[in-house]
């Protein structure tokens, strides 16, 4: 075991899927897929210990982005009807953008150790809805999308984090404007 080589960065996919209800034969489901790695999982976890450990470590690629997919499908009441519905909401961002959602300073202060991390990287939230409506010349689909560029200030200040947004600050973060 001594000499055995470990890939800190090799990418994990978890994927968890939930009933939300059941009625005749359609279901209305929740599922998640997430691709991170260790240390991603160690932020998500709030584990500083493994955090330090990781960020220390040479080989770690500080800048991978964690994927966050989340897809909810059900059937909603517009007027007499009852259309299927799909909202996929899909984040990419790096450690230091989860570490700063998940709201532990200590944390967001280890990642800003590292040299190689972009306190300046964007974090990218795309939502997508869909609505399958049956009219008079059968199917229709109406879309809505949305498309959020965040850095980790943005988060810091939307999520109430004065501390972590006063440290952000500090190391002179820059708001990007997109």
């Amino acid at each position: 075991l001594k000499n055995m080589e470990i890939d800190i960065n090799h990418r994990y996919v978890i994927e968890t899927e939930q009933i939300l209800a059941e009625r005749r034969h359609e279901k209305d489901k929740f599922s998640e897929i997430i691709e991170h790695n260790l240390l991603h999982a160690a932020i998500l976890h709030k584990n500083k210990e493994i955090v330090k450990i990781l960020v220390a470590n040479p080989k770690i690629n500080i800048k991978d982005k964690m994927i966050i997919t989340q897809i909810t499908t059900d059937r909603i009441k517009i007027d007499n009807d009852f259309p299927n519905r799909t909202v996929i909401h899909k984040e990419t961002g790096n450690a230091l953008h989860f570490a700063t959602k998940m709201g532990n300073i200590d944390i967001v202060q280890t990642i800003l150790s590292h040299p190689d991390i972009d306190i300046n990287d964007i974090l990218e939230e795309n939502d997508k809805e869909v609505v399958e409506t049956r009219g008079y010349h059968g199917k229709r689909f109406k879309y809505m999308k949305l498309n959020v560029k965040k850095t980790s200030l943005h988060i810091a200040l939307h999520k109430g984090y004065a501390n972590i947004a006063q440290f952000l600050l500090s190391k002179n973060i820059v708001l990007k404007e997109e």
